[in-house]
């Protein structure tokens, strides 16, 4: 990915993560306005690292990424009081702001990450009117032959547990977030 691609790329990553069950559970709705925060939230997200952003290209327009970042073990530097978490799983998602519903992601995200050298992958999308052509398998081969080392995954879906099955690695951890069942995969 260039630098001047970032504002493209939050905009296909939020029109192919739209319906994602995280995304519909932070939000709380599924509209084209929480598309375009979402998007809008993701901009700086591109622009600082773009280096570590892969682009599908069709017809010179961008319709796929996968991002990945190297993680030394430490999932962010996020601090909380165990007694923070057990407040949020025990709460009524709808009774909980924005900023928290996605602080329970992330606290539910290092809970689950691993605690060694690895690269996390993701996001991983590819736009809707693409998907089931075989854009997001060329795209995520493509990009494991590059990587080295340990890779990790998370998904909110079944279905996407299991692309990444298909393609080498292994569900490590099952765990519920927002009252999903999220899935942490490796791959050595």
């Amino acid at each position: 990915m260039l630098p001047s691609e970032a504002e493209t790329v939050a905009k296909v990553d939020s029109y192919a993560y739209q319906n994602d069950p995280i995304v519909l559970a932070i939000f709380q709705l599924n509209s084209e306005k929480a598309r375009r925060m979402k998007e809008e939230r993701n901009i700086n997200f591109y622009t600082n690292r773009p280096q570590d952003t892969f682009v599908a290209v069709y017809r010179g327009e961008i319709i796929g990424l996968i991002r990945s970042f190297p993680c030394t073990g430490v999932f962010m530097d996020l601090f909380y009081a165990e007694s923070e978490y057990e407040q949020f799983i025990n709460s009524k998602i709808e009774d909980l702001t924005q900023e928290q519903r996605r602080k329970w992601w992330y606290m539910t995200m290092k809970k689950n990450d691993l605690k060694t050298s690895h690269t996390h992958m993701g996001p991983f999308a590819v736009l809707p009117e693409y998907q089931g052509k075989g854009v997001g398998s060329k795209l995520f081969q493509n990009y494991l032959s590059k990587l080295k080392g340990i890779s990790c995954f998370e998904t909110f879906t079944e279905e996407n547990a299991h692309f990444y099955e298909k393609r080498g690695h292994k569900i490590v951890t099952v765990d519920e977030v927002l009252g999903i069942k999220g899935y942490w995969l490796r791959r050595d």
